[in-house]
């Protein structure tokens, strides 16, 4: 069943009955204009020939209306079908006086042409009319004698008789026609309610579909990005780990063959050895110190900056780093927001993926920076899982580099990997962006497609503070030296030995403890101790706990934090706490003389 031929909807979406009407209205304009036509010229003849003018003028008149509603069909319906029933009424009424009985036929044409075109209501009002008519023509004796005296009937009462027979026919041919209309447009309504409803059944099936389809596009997407979020985590749990125990390690080797190179001679054959221990072991220190950004166990002092400060001093280091054969394009926006972060690990970020950049640019290319503000919004949160609503300052970082795979770009920011030749590379530096990011409270998204570049996006959250400068105090060549008296506290038995001596040497009186228990003890027997420098991270208790249990008898004691990363015992998300002391291992000798005279003394931090 077509909608378009047998029916049509309005606005609501009801059926249209006139739609159909509409198009029989159509199809009975072009039948009478044919055949109109085709008795139009013998009628004109006859009447001519008989004498009958009057049928002329009226023949004529109706052609010219009947050609009019064939060719006006924009106009509107029920005037178009009242004016064609009409004429058909106007042809019956006045051939009636002039040619006889056979014209009862456009009377009735004129019911039955209602009926159908204005509905059964309206055919009834024609009957009625048809009927008045006949009746007003016998009463006034318009009638041919043919048509008003029937066999065996004279005057005006034959007249009614056949007005009658002839309303009793009109009347049957009007309400059948009518009832017939009415019960094939009640199945056409259903008919077309059903399709209706199945039309939309099949929408909402369709709709459904789509809509389990995305969302399982969707769970798929979140799936894998919750594995790979819980892969990184893992690997950064890992990494954590083997910083630790590497940097203990570190730690020992550093500061013995400090203490070597500093009792040997200037000309002494063996110090380029112990030079070169010390340079691969700050080298391999290095090496943990990205593990540590990416596992988000990089101890950092935030400080409120401007961004685009920080990275406009940081940009003749980067052309340094990046090539004469790659431009530099630097495009900040005025205005852009402050963050609250460690400096140097901006630094560290802008090194990473300039270095990325510059290693995937084979020749000559493009390295563009870019800051501005943004406020991300919850459809953009929904469609980026790690991400957190409001005001966060942008860092984009493109190149015209070849741009990478979907392989690679999924397994980009893992530790280790990369695509640079054997040797090339640590497969830490993105690694270390990314854990950068996530340690200040931000998200990392990236771009890229097979010639076409990449683009990193790093959101950091925007800080309402004003930017601090911190003081820094004068730093002298000879590390700084003191008499006070340290509580120790070191698990490793070599990282305690070499602690002890190396304070012993800068002339500390120092108690040596290999456990929380062993310190303990030594405090509630020794006399005066000025600082504990301990390990975060013990077996039984933490450095923290040990300094509280101590703090107790000794409230003004000063506590030193030594660890190879902190595991958030003295830290949130690697944020040291406010008025915490903290020396990343491994250290030297240097670094550990001017920390503890910070401690002591109450300098500021450098």
């Amino acid at each position: 069943m077509n909608d378009k031929t047998l029916g049509g909807t309005d606005a609501r979406g009801v059926v249209d009955p006139g739609h159909w009407r509409s198009a029989l209205l159509e199809l009975i304009l072009r039948v009478v204009l044919v055949l109109g036509g085709l008795v139009y010229i013998p009628s004109v003849y006859a009447a001519h020939h008989y004498g009958f003018p009057g049928v002329i003028v009226v023949d004529t008149i109706a052609m010219g209306l009947i050609i009019c509603l064939s060719l006006n069909r924009r106009g509107a319906f029920r005037l178009r079908a009242s004016v064609l029933a009409l004429v058909t009424y106007a042809l019956g009424a006045w051939l009636m006086t002039s040619v006889g009985s056979v014209s009862q036929i456009y009377l009735l044409a004129f019911s039955l042409l209602a009926t159908l075109l204005l509905g059964l209501r309206v055919g009834l009002w024609t009957v009625a009319l048809n009927f008045v008519t006949m009746l007003g023509v016998g009463y006034f004796g318009f009638a041919s004698p043919a048509m008003v005296e029937p066999h065996g009937l004279r005057g005006f009462a034959s007249w009614v008789v056949v007005t009658l027979n002839f309303l009793l026919v009109n009347v049957l041919l009007t309400l059948a026609l009518g009832s017939v209309i009415r019960s094939l447009e009640a199945a056409l309504a259903r008919a077309l309610a059903a399709q209706r409803t199945l039309e939309s059944d099949r929408q909402n099936l369709l709709e459904a579909n789509h809509a389990l389809s995305v969302k399982d596009e969707n769970e798929r997407k979140l799936e894998a990005q919750l594995r790979q979020a819980q892969k990184m985590d893992a690997v950064g749990r890992l990494a954590g780990g083997v910083a630790h125990d590497f940097n203990n390690m570190l730690s020992v080797i550093l500061g013995n063959a400090d203490l070597t190179l500093q009792g040997m001679a200037s000309d002494d054959p063996h110090r380029l050895d112990v030079e070169q221990i010390i340079e691969a072991g700050k080298r391999s220190s290095d090496l943990t110190s990205q593990l540590l950004a990416f596992a988000r166990q990089q101890t950092i002092a935030p400080l409120v900056v401007d961004l685009n400060d920080t990275i406009t001093n940081m940009l003749k280091m980067l052309r340094r780093l990046i090539g004469e054969d790659v431009e530099l394009i630097w495009r900040p926006t005025a205005g852009a927001g402050r963050v609250k972060v460690d400096p140097s690990q901006i630094d560290q970020i802008l090194a990473n993926l300039a270095v990325n950049a510059r290693d995937a640019i084979s020749s000559v290319g493009t390295l563009i920076l870019e800051t501005r503000n943004v406020v991300l919004d919850r459809a953009f949160v929904s469609a980026h899982p790690g991400a957190e609503a409001g005001p966060f300052v942008l860092l984009a970082v493109s190149d015209n580099g070849p741009g990478m795979d979907k392989e690679t770009l999924s397994r980009v920011f893992e530790p280790f990997f990369t695509t640079k030749a054997v040797g090339q590379g640590t497969g830490l530096g993105l690694a270390t962006v990314y854990g950068i990011v996530k340690q200040n409270k931000g998200f990392i998204t990236v771009y890229s497609e097979l010639g076409q570049g990449t683009t990193f996006k790093i959101y950091l959250p925007q800080s309402a503070e004003r930017p601090k400068r911190p003081s820094r105090s004068d730093m002298t060549q000879t590390p700084p030296r003191g008499t006070e008296t340290i509580l120790l506290v070191e698990d490793e038995e070599a990282l305690l030995r070499l602690g002890q001596k190396l304070l012993e040497r800068l002339g500390y009186t120092v108690f040596a403890a290999g456990t929380a228990q062993a310190a303990l003890a030594l405090s509630a027997n020794a006399g005066v101790i000025d600082v504990l420098v301990t390990d975060v991270i013990m077996p039984q208790m933490s450095g923290r706990e040990v300094c509280k249990a101590l703090q107790v008898d000794r409230p003004e004691l000063k506590c030193l934090f030594l660890s190879g990363y902190t595991a958030d015992v003295i830290a949130h998300r690697g944020v040291l706490d406010d008025g915490v002391h903290f020396l990343q291992k491994p250290f030297t000798v240097d670094q550990l003389a001017r920390k503890l005279r910070i401690v002591i003394d109450g300098e500021p931090e450098a």
